[in-house]
């Protein structure tokens, strides 16, 4: 693969004329809604938020493609990528990976075709006998996750756009997502918007939870860097640049629950 720098040293701060900003290298995965390749570049909010941080936090960025989430994950549990944003915590990632969380995590969502009658409800316990999407290796936050496996068939898809797809096309009934990131992608399609809603269905937490920028711990990178970045991290999220960045003209009007 080729690596791909985005040069920031002219407008960092510098100690000397000798030094030389750490390279940290950013594994880029499957999600072109929020970071997408044109050509040998690669755009969207959460290149800009990166960006950002690597300004703050005075390390050159890198970035290099890989297929999906799991292969990133799998990337950084080998050491062959430095960062991963936009994870949730689990006890498996944080073995090879700190951890800094960025903003609250929200319940997940259920989406389904508006006209789907048939699985319309406001209790969790009554959707039974459909088949779920669910995202590969995304780690969910809401309580009722279990109880949704138990009464229903659980298929994994590759993305939340390829979902999105199975959901349009009627291959799947219900498609339970991360809200943030899979109401970005509808507000951008027409057909979407038109097609899809969200079940009223309130799934809940049972205590605060985050979406992390993930650190490998088996990677070269400085105690020192480790605690600028944590510093730059905790300097956005005080002067509330962080979710504005990544997530710039959300809005959830158009998800609009059943009557």
């Amino acid at each position: 693969m080729k690596w791909l720098p985005i040069l920031l040293a002219l407008s960092l701060p510098v100690a000397s004329a000798t030094d030389k900003l750490p390279e940290l290298t950013w594994c880029v995965d499957h999600l072109p809604d929020r970071h997408a390749f044109i050509g040998n570049d690669v755009v969207g909010p959460t290149v800009d938020f990166m960006v950002t941080l690597s300004k703050e936090a005075q390390f050159t960025l890198l970035y290099e493609r890989e297929a999906t989430f799991a292969d990133c994950l799998s990337s950084l549990a080998e050491g062959r990528h430095d960062l991963l944003v936009a994870i949730n915590y689990s006890e498996e990632r944080a073995r090879f990976m700190d951890l800094i969380p960025l903003y609250d995590a929200l319940p997940e969502q259920l989406f389904v075709k508006r006209s789907m009658r048939s699985v319309k409800t406001t209790q969790v316990n009554n959707i039974t006998a459909a088949t779920i999407g669910v995202p590969i290796g995304y780690v969910f936050n809401s309580n009722e996750f279990a109880l949704l496996v138990t009464n229903n068939t659980m298929v994994e898809v590759d993305s939340i756009e390829n979902g999105l797809a199975m959901l349009y096309y009627d291959h799947i009934d219900v498609l339970i997502a991360p809200a943030l990131s899979t109401a970005s992608i509808i507000q951008k399609n027409r057909r979407l918007q038109e097609s899809l809603g969200v079940l009223p269905v309130k799934l809940t937490t049972s205590e605060r939870r985050s979406v992390h920028l993930g650190m490998c711990k088996r990677c070269d990178i400085s105690a020192p860097v480790r605690l600028r970045i944590t510093q730059a991290i905790e300097k956005l999220k005080a002067d509330n640049q962080i979710l504005p960045i990544m997530y710039p003209e959300i809005q959830f009007n158009y998800l609009s629950q059943y009557d």
